[in-house]
């Protein structure tokens, strides 16, 4: 019984190796975007909804698939940040890559709402909505 394990496993080690050649090979890696435009009204009145807007970018063709996250952080705290998947075969397109998003926010009360909305790695910009 042993001989045949040792006989079928190295079937099995080389089975998972891939030849990409000589270069880098990730896939589905996901990591934060920058997200360049947002758009947050300044006031509304209790059991409205808003529009928030938001444009994230990307700068090369490797990234696919950006999305958002509009995550509650306190009773009126919020943090908005992108995200994409990163795949590459190698060298990445020189294309920027865009996605546009328009999330409806139902405030649960009155008061003064923050929105923490990371720009990239190095900058959080803080955005306010009043609910009267």
């Amino acid at each position: 019984m042993k001989p045949f394990l040792f006989a079928i496993l190295p079937l099995f080690m080389f089975s998972c190796i891939h030849d990409k050649g000589d270069y880098a090979y990730y896939e589905k890696l996901t990591g934060p975007v920058e997200i360049i435009e947002t758009s947050i009204p300044d006031s509304t009145k209790y059991q409205n909804f808003i529009e928030i807007e938001a444009k994230a970018s990307a700068n090369n063709g490797c990234w696919r698939s950006l999305f958002f996250e509009l995550k509650a952080t306190d009773t009126f705290d919020y943090t908005l940040k992108a995200y994409g998947a990163y795949v590459s075969y190698g060298a990445c397109p020189d294309i920027m890559v865009y996605q546009d998003t328009v999330i409806l926010f139902g405030p649960l009360q009155k008061g003064t709402y923050t929105f923490a909305i990371t720009r990239n790695q190095a900058e959080i910009s803080v955005d306010t909505l009043i609910v009267r």
